[in-house]
């Protein structure tokens, strides 16, 4: 298991499942630290380290994007099955979701 996973709380869980477009928060603000992108919510006065994996999705997250793009880049990069790629992928989106870095835009159904 990577060490940029967290669990997912039922709260989390419902955020990832419902498909949508992700994107990096306005407000999050990164630098690169000692070779390390480091995250930090203004909001919240928190920080987030990423590794290489983390920096990679990190950058998806420029433009809107979904878990499922994101997903198929892990997959192709680190040559991993789609579901392993996608439960992981959930996991750290949802890790930055937690942390108030990323924003997300459901569509919705008429």
């Amino acid at each position: 298991e990577q060490p940029w996973c967290c669990e997912l709380t039922d709260g989390l869980r419902e955020f990832m499942l419902q498909e949508g477009l992700l994107r990096k928060s306005p407000s999050a603000v990164s630098a690169e630290e000692d070779g390390r992108l480091v995250l930090y919510n203004p909001a919240t006065g928190g920080f987030f380290a990423l590794n290489e994996t983390g920096q990679l999705v990190w950058e998806a997250l420029e433009n809107w994007t979904t878990a499922e793009q994101i997903s198929s880049r892990l997959a192709l990069k680190y040559n991993l099955g789609v579901e392993i790629a996608r439960r992981d992928a959930d996991k750290f989106l949802s890790s930055l979701a937690e942390r108030g870095l990323i924003d997300k835009q459901v569509a919705r159904v008429k």
